[in-house]
């Protein structure tokens, strides 16, 4: 592998990498901070069960049992879910796995990887916690510190491209707002 193992942000040669996954996830960061459209939801989002979404719009379109579904079922699914999740309409998903299986997404919208144009100097910073998370720390009265460690680029000019499939993009009804953010 072209990646350090000792530090997932740069390659072997020294220039600073980010993943395409990383970048859509800060996508869909800035997408759920700063909009109030309901057809601006987002779909894939950390520490929730997918399926759960699925189960939801399962009901909504009066699918009774999701694995004898029909292809029509599927069709109606895809068209509710991309009529809500912006996530789903640029990037894509699978869909076709777990208790509620539906039709897979393409990805209308291809990140490149994104690697930095020079070398980047990847700083280890420390932190420290210096309160209490659990009532039965403050009852013993003593300080519950904890120390760590996190790993940041002070500065880095980065080089990607994004490739958008126009035919993909209306097929996941991609719209003008979509695209603007």
């Amino acid at each position: 592998s072209d990646v350090c193992s000792s530090d997932l942000r740069t390659l072997s040669d020294g220039l600073g990498f980010i993943t395409p996954t990383c970048w859509k996830r800060k996508v869909r960061n800035y997408v759920e901070l700063n909009n109030s459209n309901d057809s601006q939801q987002i779909y894939a989002k950390s520490g929730i069960d997918l399926d759960t979404f699925k189960k939801d719009e399962f009901s909504n379109v009066g699918v009774k049992d999701p694995k004898k579904t029909t292809d029509s079922e599927k069709n109606t699914l895809e068209a509710s879910l991309l009529e809500k999740y912006f996530d789903l309409r640029l990037f894509g998903g699978v869909l076709a796995t777990g208790d509620h299986p539906a039709n897979n997404i393409k990805t209308c919208c291809v990140v490149s990887p994104i690697i930095s144009v020079n070398q980047v100097e990847v700083m280890e910073l420390g932190i420290t916690r210096c309160f209490s998370s659990k009532d039965k720390e403050l009852t013993n009265k003593k300080l519950n510190q904890n120390m760590g460690s996190f790993n940041a680029v002070r500065y880095g000019l980065y080089k990607f491209t994004v490739e958008y499939n126009p035919t993909l993009g209306m097929k996941n009804k991609v719209t003008a707002e979509d695209l603007a953010l």
